[in-house]
């Protein structure tokens, strides 16, 4: 399962604020707990659960964000890269996809530092049209 944060910033305007992979999880009281223990609460934040990739970007063409989740050239693993400094450090930065999980290894060792432990990246593979993150990274 996916959810989709959405905040509505003026009226009829729609901020993508995260789309996040639930493990499975789809009480949403429970989503919303753990996110806000992470996350600052805004007034009108909107969380949507999704199954797929497909339902996530039918939320996002309803509330004109437009689809943010296209088909990724059937690349199936990818890193997301979070800022190391500034103000917003430890958001996302960038994401790099890759064709085979070596590949990914490979940009990973490269990327790794043991001094940054949450900044370094994270590795997730696309299953049943979803992002999975994968353990151990």
């Amino acid at each position: 399962m996916l959810c989709v944060v959405l905040n509505e910033a003026k009226k009829d305007l729609y901020i993508v604020r995260h789309i996040i992979d639930t493990n499975g999880e789809e009480d949403l009281s429970k989503i919303k707990q753990e996110y806000y223990n992470t996350f600052h609460k805004l007034e009108k934040d909107e969380f949507f659960l999704c199954r797929n990739n497909k339902e996530v970007n039918e939320v996002l063409l309803q509330h004109k964000t437009g689809p943010l989740l296209p088909v990724y050239d059937n690349r199936m693993y990818k890193l997301r890269i979070y800022k190391k400094s500034g103000i917003n450090k430890g958001n996302l930065d960038h994401e790099e996809f890759f064709d085979a999980k070596l590949e990914m290894d490979k940009r990973y060792s490269e990327l790794f530092d043991a001094n940054e432990n949450s900044l370094n990246p994270t590795a997730w593979e696309l299953k049943d049209e979803c992002w999975v993150r994968l353990e151990n990274y």
